[in-house]
């Protein structure tokens, strides 16, 4: 259980080196690099004034030198050329390849001509602009055709409607009523106006309204009012039927540039590769700059200061001195010094690592509670699975995503977890008799029924309740196990004794006599436990009024206990929860009986039913089970709070670097 032990590392070096001596540490990956606020701001070998970070430095893309935040945007700006260029032209990788494999030659001849990608970025981007600014012009095209489509009968030239002395307008009401206000308003303020109806359909009625020019404003503000649809080209000096020819030949005009600005898109999409290449080196170089930044400077110097496993030490050492002048110095952290965590579990533990680290992870001063919690995540996430079916579904899963889509990091290990959680359900399924609920059973018609190996949960919850009661008390005692471990560790035998072997004492006692085992002795040894609860859990107090009263006090914590024992009677909830579902779906996929039709039925339903119940139980069982991790079992020993060791590392989103030379072999973390 313990922390992987760290080295404090501190690199002084030459300026001219410094960018150089961070890329070989990002390639290690291997060292986890102070923040600024960490670092000195006096240098104590008095080799200078040390500012309290590196000054912000340009990054260089193409022919300019660019600040991060003009470089972030640039890679924004190419994370949407290679989706839309995957969408265009895709290029062919491994079919579950997460990254696509690139030789570092072709790598580095991307990286060389950056301008010539930032020019076809450049293209791509307003061909893309052009193409969209053409669909809105299509659109408001279209939509006016559509307008004016009604009037095409009209052979009158549009401009030539209005005289010295009275405006028209031409347009469209949707219904009667609307025409019958208008009538109605005019006729008491402007009687002299003309409203010809021209064609009256379902879809509207085209107008022609003819007005006094004195009274244009008032009789567009009644149109308005009421909704009157202008015709948008009444300015134009053309008849209805020849502005209809036009919008037609501009559209066609338009199509054919849009087809254009489509093929100049799926060409530039060739450059996909590259464009993924740019923008990896350009994510590796800003990470490099923000390592450059947590550096202290002199005028001729820098200083570095950071963390490494001990194991990893003497390798860096050895590649940074081969390669560069500097000076290097190492020291173990010191008892009381907080330090960046790495945990080093064996490989049927290291998966469940990410339970430790979703939480919190431990202070430097605490153990790794990875060994410890791994078998009762596994076994609780299986007893709340608990089915044969669900559990080879998660099983087969997991190796697919481990396998073919090739995770990695800390994916790769949860899926891991996950798939040892699979095969716990597939365990305790057999245990309980669950193949997709009763499914074999309905579909035989009962003439085949695999029975539960130790108790059926639908008639034997009981028993059930019991051993869920068994596996929270066994969690529980681990966890304090675990508190008395760290006490007993730092001398204090007191705590391992007082706070946690008396709590022992008294609910083992307290279980036996209630289950009328070894009596009277049990009942001796549950009163021997509260009476050390009683006299020492307060033992700092010096007034032995006080001592007594605030031992009685934690002896009332035994309410306590037994609330979190009874928090584990959520692996019974969930385990007759999943069962349930499951043969309620199979009963109701099987209506329709032993038949043809009822066989399709009961696969259809099957299908749907199970893959819900399969989502639900699984979110359950995920949800529940770290509940009980970070609730019940951190709660007896564990506070956190430490910070995770990250070394610094170049990293790529697209593509996978093939190296010529392979970097130099480190000892792995493994070993």
């Amino acid at each position: 259980m313990p922390i992987v032990k760290m080295d404090r590392i501190t690199v002084v070096g030459m300026q001219q080196d410094k960018a150089a001596v961070v890329e070989a540490l990002m390639k290690l990956g291997a060292l986890h690099v102070d923040e600024a606020a960490a670092l000195p701001t006096q240098d104590a070998a008095g080799v200078g004034d040390v500012a309290a970070a590196a000054p912000a430095e340009t990054i260089a893309v193409g022919n300019r030198q660019l600040t991060v935040n003009e470089v972030l945007p640039l890679m924004a700006r190419l994370e949407r050329v290679i989706t839309e260029s995957n969408r265009l032209r895709p290029v062919k990788k491994s079919l579950f390849a997460s990254k696509r494999s690139v030789n570092i030659t072709d790598f580095n001849q991307v990286v060389s001509k950056q301008s010539d990608i930032l020019a076809r970025l450049a293209a791509f981007e307003a061909a893309s602009t052009r193409v969209g600014e053409i669909e809105g012009q299509l659109l408001r095209l279209h939509n006016t055709e559509t307008m004016l489509l009604p009037w095409e009968s009209l052979s009158l030239d549009l401009s030539a409607l209005n005289t010295e002395h009275t405006r028209s307008f031409l347009g469209s009401f949707h219904n009667r009523a609307e025409l019958t206000a208008l009538e109605e308003a005019l006729a008491d303020e402007a009687p002299e106006t003309i409203v010809n109806v021209l064609t009256e359909t379902k879809t509207g009625i085209q107008l022609h309204v003819i007005t006094l020019k004195l009274r244009e404003s008032l009789v567009q503000s009644h149109l308005r009012r009421l909704n009157f649809s202008f015709l948008p080209v009444q300015t134009e000096t053309a008849t209805p039927r020849v502005l209809l020819q036009r919008l037609q030949a501009e559209q066609a005009a338009l199509r054919q540039e849009q087809e254009r600005k489509h093929g100049e898109m799926a060409e530039i999409a060739g450059n996909l590769v590259a464009f993924e290449i740019l923008h990896d080196h350009l994510q590796m170089l800003v990470e490099k700059h923000n390592v450059l930044c947590r550096l202290a400077d002199t005028e001729q110097t820098f200083i570095l200061k950071g963390w490494t496993p001990q194991n990893l030490t003497k390798p860096i050492k050895e590649g940074l001195t081969r390669q560069f002048t500097v000076a290097y110095g190492s020291r173990p952290a010191a008892d009381d010094e907080d330090f960046p965590i790495l945990l080093q579990n064996n490989k049927l533990v290291r998966p469940y690592e990410t339970v430790v680290e979703m939480f919190n992870p431990p202070l430097p001063q605490e153990v790794d509670p990875t060994p410890v919690l791994a078998p009762f995540y596994f076994i609780f996430f299986g007893l709340m699975l608990s089915d044969v079916g669900y559990g080879l579904m998660l099983t087969l899963g997991c190796l697919f995503g481990i396998y073919k889509l090739k995770l990695t990091g800390r994916t790769r290990q949860t899926a891991i977890m996950f798939l040892q959680c699979g095969i716990s359900s597939i365990f305790w399924g057999v245990m309980f008799g669950g193949y997709f609920g009763d499914m074999i059973a309905v579909v035989t018609s009962g003439r085949v029924v695999i029975p539960p190996v130790i108790l059926d949960p639908l008639t034997q919850p009981t028993e059930l309740m019991l051993l869920s009661a068994i596996f929270g008390v066994l969690h529980l005692f681990s966890g304090m196990a675990v508190k008395a471990y760290m006490a007993w560790r730092d001398g204090d035998w007191q705590t391992a004794v007082f706070d946690v072997f008396a709590w022992y004492i008294l609910i083992i006692g307290l279980a036996l006599t209630i289950a009328g085992i070894g009596k009277p002795f049990t009942g001796y040894l549950a009163i021997a436990g509260a009476a050390t609860i009683v006299l020492f859990s307060a033992r700092d107090s010096r007034n032995p009024i006080a001592r007594v009263g605030a031992g009685l006090y934690n002896l009332y914590g035994i309410t306590g206990y037994f609330g979190d024992i009874l928090s584990y009677s959520r692996v019974l909830a969930l385990i007759l929860a999943t069962g349930v579902i499951a043969m309620v779906v199979n009963k109701i996929g099987f209506l329709g009986g032993p038949s043809f039709a009822g066989y399709i039925t009961f696969i259809l339903v099957g299908i749907v039913g199970h893959a819900v119940n399969f989502a639900l139980s699984l979110l359950s069982a995920y949800i529940h089970t770290s509940r009980l991790q970070f609730v019940e079992f951190f709660g007896k020993f564990y506070e956190g709070g430490g910070i995770l060791w990250k070394p610094e590392k170049l990293t790529s989103r697209y593509v996978e670097i093939e190296r010529e030379q392979p970097l130099p072999a480190l000892k792995t973390l493994d070993s």
